[in-house]
């Protein structure tokens, strides 16, 4: 789900928090993305296992997840957050019941004022996500002007993951993630990709 709140404040009703409610302070944030997760999942387990798809959830707006596909106008907002050096993209977790939890990430977007775009509550069934993120292409780009190959972020997830998985461990994965990107060669999906920077994985769009 994906929550964008005009900044336009004649347009806002007041909250009122009901004690069984989870309040979280967006403070100078409009735009909220919520996903369901599992009741024990941890984002800093997950970062520290996947960080390619750690870093391509941070960065994709949550409608790649449902399309592959990236538009500027809802990539821009969510990357200027992230790179304007003011902390200004936030993450959170919280646990619904033993079963089902949410993770938001929240973030300012000056489209949403009323007038350019009215605020929006848009909900979207993203059961591929992991295939349009473990097959997104993905290149590295260098200081000096060069790129390194593109190839499907499963497979540069896996690089970096081999060292620390076992063997069989490994080969579920890489069987996994051939699985995927088998299916979308034989529907002919393409998803769209990153280019990062090698440096310091700042992303745009590629």
């Amino acid at each position: 789900m994906k929550i964008g709140v005009s900044k336009d404040s004649t347009q806002i009703r007041q909250f009122k928090a009901k004690k069984d409610h989870i309040v979280i302070d967006t403070k100078s944030a409009n735009v909220v993305e919520v996903f369901i997760v599992g009741a024990d999942f941890d984002p800093k387990k997950f970062m520290r296992k996947w960080e390619m798809f750690d870093l391509l959830y941070t960065v994709a707006p949550m409608e790649y997840f449902v399309n592959g596909k990236l538009s500027k106008g809802f990539l821009n907002p969510k990357y200027r957050a992230i790179y304007s050096g003011k902390e200004s993209l936030f993450r959170f977790k919280a646990r619904i019941n033993d079963q089902v939890g949410i993770m938001a990430a929240w973030y300012p977007d000056d489209n949403i004022d009323g007038s350019k775009q009215r605020s929006f509550i848009s909900f979207y069934e993203n059961g591929d996500y992991l295939r349009f993120m473990a097959c997104a292409p993905v290149e590295y780009y260098y200081h000096d002007g060069s790129k390194s190959e593109r190839k499907p972020a499963y497979k540069w997830q896996l690089e970096r993951s081999q060292q620390r998985m076992s063997s069989a461990e490994y080969d579920h994965w890489k069987c996994y993630f051939e699985s995927l990107e088998s299916e979308n060669k034989n529907n002919g999906i393409l998803s769209d990709g990153f280019s990062l920077e090698a440096a310091t994985h700042k992303c745009i769009l590629g």
